[in-house]
């Protein structure tokens, strides 16, 4: 500290002085080169913003011009537009009138149509790009589109582009309101990124069928051919001495400059001036700001100088094409103009600085020698403090009053006093504040330990910390009736042993005790006091000089109450705050204490509650790592929770993974996400089960809940319910469609006969009628068999009859029953049944069930059978269909594919056998065949319903017997074993 060079406070004010009047004339000084500064740049501003405005109205005025181009050759390019559609589209109108009057007389509607569609469809125009199109106003439907021929015969009336415009409807309405017409909308465009775009099409109505002739073409390829043409237009454009347009896409792309070797180029990371400025990505930085438009400044070699030139550009920006105009030129009369004047202004400074230094150094001279005088008045009393204050320092002693030349000596000598006093004071509260966070410290590593024990030790720090003789710790129950005394102590840390009687007092007997827990704060008292009076130290026969006794409040209870008694001093409130900032400290490590214990409770009666769910529950943190991990998912994935905790889900339940990106969602959104019904295949087998995902948002925790339940059979129930609505619906559309093709069957049959009546020679009226025409019956009928026309007679009404025994069956078949169980034949019910798979469109397109050999074996003795008809009918379809669909499975070298039914008498019982020799099937699936929705047919074919269903007819309606039996290769063997009565 000695050895720094410090300034002396005597020598402070000459130097203070020498520093005002510097400072002063330096503030002079700078508000005058302020001022300067200020008239400078304002001279040249002026002059700067003169120029400008009239740079910046010159640039303006001009891109207003190239606005005005670019909108004219707009209006232009739409009329060009509809002229020139109005003219491609006459031309197809011309062709398809030509060919209507050609053949009108020669060829059908659909043969016209067919000749001009074709004739229209190779017309191309604009390079290609440009086709037509045909379209109904009667229904909508489209006739031709050259472009895109997979749009033909396709009902187009209520397709709409990305507004909401009804395309077709709106092409409709012009054709039959106006003949002829303009239409825009969007759409999409041949080869392009499947977007929609904006396209104008010409239609005229074509009265003949009904049409309207279209064509049309992409508003942005006629807008890129004008675009082309604006460019090249710019490019050539130029003003004054040094003006010219540039322009740019959105993107920074180049399209225009005066430079041509820069076109083309990205204007955001290429383009900078002659000092490295980036002018271009600042020009496209106001290109995309919200005005769109702005000024840009920056400088340039003028060309075929070495001189630098400062530029101003005016970029205004065209939304509608996502352009960026520029217009430019060259600012150097006003560089030029601003030099001469900066160099005028320049020596008026230069002289006015030079009066002011001279000032300011006659200012200094006489400052200093007045401070001089002054300063060495000041040093004399300063060394007389100064010695008295580090004799008092050293020595620890307290200042005497001196005589002091100056009465601020004398307060400062006052206030070291009053230091001294405090020093000793606070070293005292540092001291106790010390051994206070010792203990304190020291209770953090007592967790262990009983709390007796942690009574005791605290109580000995409070006296060690408040110099007291005796003092206690006491608890007080929750209605402040009883305080139970801990723990007693004296100064030496002995401890008080009391019986288990006197441990406990009722709380308005406790004398001390009972004013703090009324008044629910420290109280101090200094003065003596009777030790008889207070049962709070009852081993004590002397008097009690003083006492300080704290309570603890928590929640406006007190559960704790100390005290201390007969130190040497008085007791104070830092003494107060102590001992209540060491009691609520014991106070909080026993909350503490029980508190984890309570946490460890409740932590494993959440796992136990968790672990004995049914459900799948997983825990898993925002970054997709598991935190809790149940048993049932230690079922599910077979992987322990202490093997999955920590580790990613992905990696531990791999089907959740296409799951993982919700988390962040759900706990953005803190709504939970629920995916039913999601499949996933094990073994083979497909299950379903139902993945729901809670969000998780506490304190220290950010993540999700995951429940897995299996609702496989859920799933399967509600499928087979489905199932059989959509086999009613069926049913019913099949009895409807019975009925409709049974009349028509009836009026061909009829005409048949009618027909075969007035063919015959036996009839007067028929040889009459023959005679009129000069013929006789004789010769009809021999025409008629020469021709082999009474064949064809008699194959109609054979078809005919076979068609109206089969719509007789599907009848049959498809009535509802209402549950009726009627007394059956099984071997008609069976032929019926044949019949129907013969003529079943699938089984012949699929199948080819005519192939099939069915050997029949019907015992003489088989009973009548109750039953329901059309259930039992339904079982016999869906054996006969599923060995059909096996047969078909399967190669035959020397054997075709057969098909043996036998029905024979058992007992009670009628047995019903269907066997083939199809390829058969193994042990698994034989055994899992009644399943619901279990089949061995690909995906598409089979619904794995049919033999489910055929189980529950015949096991639950009919209280039969349905059994299979098959070997691999060798087919299968159906029996159904139906009772005899009810």
């Amino acid at each position: 500290m000695l050895g720094h060079s410090r300034t002396s406070l005597s020598a402070a004010p000459f130097r203070a002085s020498f520093f005002v009047i510097l400072s002063m004339s330096g503030i002079l000084g700078l508000f005058w080169g302020y001022d300067e500064y200020l008239t400078y740049n304002f001279t040249l501003g002026s002059i700067r913003e003169r120029y400008q405005r009239g740079y910046q109205n010159r640039l303006t005025e001009e891109m207003e011009n190239v606005i005005g181009f670019v909108e004219y050759s707009k209006s232009q390019m739409d009329q060009l537009i509809e002229t020139e559609l109005r003219d491609k589209v006459q031309i197809a109108y011309i062709s398809a009138s030509h060919l209507y009057s050609l053949y009108k007389n020669d060829r059908t509607q659909e043969e016209l149509k067919s000749m001009i569609i074709e004739a229209i469809r190779p017309l191309r125009f604009d390079t290609g790009k440009g086709y037509y199109f045909i379209g109904r106003t009667d229904d909508g439907y489209i006739e031709l589109n050259a472009d895109r021929p997979e749009l033909e015969k396709v009902f187009l009336k209520d397709t709409q582009d990305t507004d909401g415009r009804y395309i077709i409807r709106e092409m409709i309405d012009i054709a039959l309101q106006k003949g002829a017409g303009v239409h825009r909308y969007k759409w999409s465009k041949p080869e392009a990124d499947g977007r929609n775009y904006g396209k104008v099409t010409f239609v005229k109505f074509f009265a003949p069928f009904k049409w309207f002739i279209g064509s049309g073409v992409y508003q942005d390829d006629m807008q890129a051919a004008m675009q082309q043409n604006i460019l090249k237009r710019l490019s050539d454009i130029r003003f004054g001495e040094s003006g010219d347009f540039s322009c740019f896409n959105e993107d920074g792309t180049i399209l225009v400059d005066f430079d041509k070797m820069r076109r083309g180029r990205r204007l955001l990371s290429n383009v900078v001036d002659s000092e490295g400025k980036a002018f271009g990505k600042e020009m496209r930085s106001v290109a995309v700001s919200g005005k769109k438009k702005g000024f840009v400044q920056y400088s340039r070699r003028k060309p075929g100088t070495t001189n630098r030139v400062m530029r101003l550009n005016y970029v205004k920006t065209y939304p509608e094409w996502g352009w960026v105009f520029v217009t430019g030129i060259d600012m150097d009369k006003m560089e030029e103009e601003i030099a001469l004047e900066g160099e005028r202004l320049g020596k008026i400074a230069l002289r006015d600085f030079a009066v002011f230094f001279f000032l300011v150094l006659i200012a200094i001279s006489f400052v200093g020698v007045i401070a001089y005088f002054h300063s060495l008045k000041i040093r004399h009393g300063i060394d007389l403090f100064t010695d008295f204050f580090k004799d008092a320092a050293d020595k620890k002693l307290k200042l005497e009053d001196a005589d002091f030349q100056y009465n601020e000596f004398a307060i400062l000598g006052e206030f070291a006093n009053k230091m001294v006093d405090e020093r000793n004071e606070k070293e005292q509260i540092i001291h106790n504040d010390k051994l206070r966070l010792d203990t304190l410290l020291d209770l953090g590593r007592m967790a262990d330990r009983s709390q007796q024990d942690i009574s005791d030790f605290v109580l000995k720090r409070m006296l060690a910390i408040t110099h007291s003789e005796r003092g206690y710790i006491a608890c007080v129950n929750t209605d402040h009736s009883i305080i139970s005394f801990q723990s007693f102590a004296d100064r030496s840390g002995d401890t008080w042993q009391k019986k288990e009687s006197e441990i406990s007092y009722f709380s308005y007997k406790a004398g001390f005790v009972t004013n703090a827990l009324q008044k629910k704060e420290p109280i101090i008292c200094n003065t003596s006091s009777d030790a008889r009076e207070s049962v709070v130290y009852p081993e004590s026969n002397g008097q009690i000089r003083n006492h300080l006794d704290v309570p603890i409040v928590d929640n406006d209870r007190v559960p704790l109450i100390a005290g201390v008694c007969n130190r040497q001093g008085q007791y104070s409130d830092s003494d107060a705050v102590q001992l209540t900032l060491l009691l609520e400290g014991m106070w909080h490590h026993f909350l503490k204490t029980s508190s984890e214990k309570e946490m460890i409770r409740l932590r494993n009666l959440l796992k136990g509650i968790n672990d004995s769910m049914p459900s799948v529950l997983i825990c898993v943190d925002m970054n997709g790592r598991v935190m809790q991990w149940n048993k049932e998912a230690e079922r599910v994935t077979g992987i322990s929770a202490k093997a999955a905790e920590s580790r990613l889900l992905s990696h531990v339940f791999p089907r959740l993974t296409n799951h993982l990106w919700k988390i962040q969602t759900v706990i953005a959104s803190g709504t939970p996400s629920e995916d039913r019904k999601v499949p996933y295949n094990k073994e083979g087998v497909t299950y379903y089960e139902t993945i729901t995902i809670y969000p998780l948002i506490a304190e220290q925790v950010t993540g999700v809940v995951i429940r897995i339940d299996d609702v496989t059979e859920k799933v399967h129930i509600e499928d087979l319910m489905i199932q059989s609505e959509k086999m009613l619906s069926v049913g019913g559309l099949a009895a409807g469609m019975a009925h409709e093709i049974n009349n028509p069957l009836a009026g061909i049959l009829q005409n048949l006969q009618v027909v075969q009546n007035r063919l015959s020679p036996d009839l007067a009226k028929n040889a009459e009628v023959a005679r009129e025409f000069g013929m006789s019956m004789d010769d009809i009928v021999g025409y008629l068999q020469k021709r082999g026309i009474d064949d064809m007679f008699m194959s109609i009404n054979e078809s005919a009859k076979r068609a109206a025994k089969l719509v007789l069956n599907m009848l049959s078949f498809s009535r509802k029953s209402d549950s009726s169980f009627t007394s059956q034949d099984l071997c008609e019910l069976m032929d019926v049944t044949l019949d129907l798979s013969a003529n079943d469109y699938d089984l012949r397109k699929k199948y080819d069930f005519k192939k099939i050999v069915v050997e029949k074996r019907y015992a003489a003795d088989v009973p009548l059978v109750p039953c329901e008809i059309t259930n039992i009918q339904q079982v016999f379809l869906n054996i006969i269909k599923n060995a059909a669909f096996a047969l078909s499975e399967k190669e035959f070298h020397d054997d075709g594919p057969r098909l043996s039914i036998r029905i024979a008498r058992e007992e009670r019982m009628v047995l019903v056998e269907i066997a083939d020799n199809g390829p058969g099937m193994d042990e698994k699936t034989r055994k899992r065949i009644f399943e619901p929705f279990f089949t061995t047919k690909p995906i598409g074919l089979g619904t794995g319903l049919g033999m489910s269903i055929s189980y529950f007819i015949v096991h639950d309606q009919h209280n039969g017997i349905i059994e299979v039996k098959s070997e691999e290769g060798k087919g299968a063997v159906f029996s159904i074993r139906l009772p005899c009565q009810r």
